[in-house]
């Protein structure tokens, strides 16, 4: 029987180095099957397309954050296109949380460069935060708002899984304990694995994180994405895999300088927090852990 392992994100919470220090490192021993769906944000797959990726030999692992990013224009076709595929499979859905004023915060700072830089309403962090609390109905500000997210994706995919990030740092063992359930591999190994090396950690300082500026393939990769002139998006395309762009790259930047993002000040993290409360309903779905919601500012 094909059994697949659906991880979905949140991004944020330590997406990467899930997939860098534990996945990978397992498709190496043969313990799992690691399917690449990217293919899905471009056409839809037919379902022997997609069988074709799995194998009954092992655990199939898709991990794939954007699946949950609602800011990106195509995520809810994504989204339609995989649960339509997954149906005839037996599937269990991994969700990471992260208390939702440091997810927003963290998140804003991770995608400055390649998404809100490039939007005039949204290229700073106070005025990003004052549109959720005047549009929080915004399709783009969706995965915020955990309780009402989390019942629209358990509309689509099976058995959700709830890890909290913040147990990465408070209580890891239940972190991995949990995970052990998931993955083929019992949980002081996959500590072991996962606290290798973190990944995306960002430079800050007293005041906030700092994001870093494009380079010209990231800006050509996010033109060719946004671009719909086929003759342009194929110029692009081909610029983005021409070798001598790596030797450009070196000595051509554009909005290289740094940016320095704020912490959130306390009316507006009072604010915004009252707004994100995860709702008694979810709780008691997924047996979260009250106390601990309470602990790491999810609920009050």
């Amino acid at each position: 029987m094909i059994k697949i392992l659906l991880h979905i994100g949140l991004p944020k919470t330590a997406t990467t180095s899930l997939q860098d220090n534990v996945l990978v490192p397992l498709e190496e021993k043969g313990l799992i099957n690691i399917v690449s769906v990217t293919t899905l944000f471009e056409r839809d797959l037919t379902d022997d397309e997609f069988e074709s990726l799995l194998t009954e030999q092992c655990l199939n692992v898709i991990s794939e954050e954007r699946i949950t990013e609602t800011d990106k224009n195509n995520y809810d076709i994504f989204i339609n296109r995989l649960s339509k595929l997954l149906k005839k499979y037996e599937v269990n859905t991994l969700l990471s949380l992260r208390e939702p004023v440091d997810f927003i915060y963290s998140y804003y700072v991770q995608t400055f460069p390649q998404v809100f830089s490039q939007t005039k309403n949204l290229n700073n962090f106070k005025v990003f935060i004052n549109q959720i609390l005047q549009t929080p109905e915004d399709d783009i500000f969706r995965m915020f708002f955990f309780s009402s997210f989390i019942k629209f994706l358990s509309e689509k995919f099976t058995n959700i899984n709830i890890l909290l990030y913040e147990d990465l740092k408070y209580d890891q063992n239940v972190y991995f304990e949990s995970l052990s359930k998931l993955l083929p591999v019992n949980k002081d190994e996959l500590k072991n694995m996962f606290n290798k090396k973190e990944k995306n950690v960002k430079k800050q300082n007293s005041n906030g994180k700092i994001s870093r500026g494009l380079k010209l393939t990231e800006i050509l990769r996010i033109q060719k994405l946004k671009n719909k002139n086929r003759f342009i998006y194929s110029v692009l395309k081909i610029c983005l895999i021409i070798e001598l762009i790596r030797v450009i790259d070196k000595y051509l930047y554009l909005n290289k300088k740094e940016v320095l993002h704020y912490l959130p000040n306390s009316n507006d993290k009072k604010k915004i927090k009252q707004l994100l409360l995860v709702d008694n309903d979810l709780i008691e779905k997924y047996n979260l852990p009250r106390k601990k919601l309470i602990k790491y500012g999810y609920i009050e």
